[in-house]
């Protein structure tokens, strides 16, 4: 049964949030390194911790989203904005590129996880740019 959507609340994450980051990272860290071992690390201390998460906030041209669901984080995601200059085969290009998404595993199917993708692409919006990209493993 889905969530009715005005119950998600989205919003920009601020280094203050760096802890709950943290934390929904391990959700989609642990996944990964399930799936791909060859690639990613398990969740702990040598991945996103809460001073990384930090970093990444504190990044330009970094989008961090938050989603709430009666005042509990439970989802986020990170994106990062691409400009690429003119070349003389290509114009010059900008984009949003989706890093992460995760929704933690009790809410996901309640709309979590549309609603951040809907906000960053909202978010490349305000910043003039219409294209969004991300990439997907075969085994998520």
């Amino acid at each position: 049964m889905s969530a009715p959507q005005e119950t998600i609340h989205i919003r920009a994450a601020g280094l203050e949030d760096a802890s709950a980051l943290a934390t929904l990272n391990a959700t989609v860290q642990s996944l990964h390194a399930r799936l791909v071992p060859e690639l990613f690390k398990p969740a702990g201390a040598e991945t996103y911790d809460q001073q990384a998460m930090q970093r990444i906030v504190a990044q330009e041209d970094t989008v961090v989203l938050l989603a709430f669901v009666a005042d509990a984080p439970v989802g986020y995601a990170y994106a990062e904005v691409h400009r690429r200059a003119e070349t003389p085969h290509a114009r010059a290009s900008s984009e949003v590129y989706l890093h992460h998404i995760s929704v933690e595993d009790s809410f996901r199917r309640m709309g979590v996880g549309s609603a951040l993708l809907q906000a960053i692409g909202a978010a490349g919006i305000a910043l003039g740019i219409e294209r969004l990209a991300t990439e997907a493993w075969c085994e998520n």
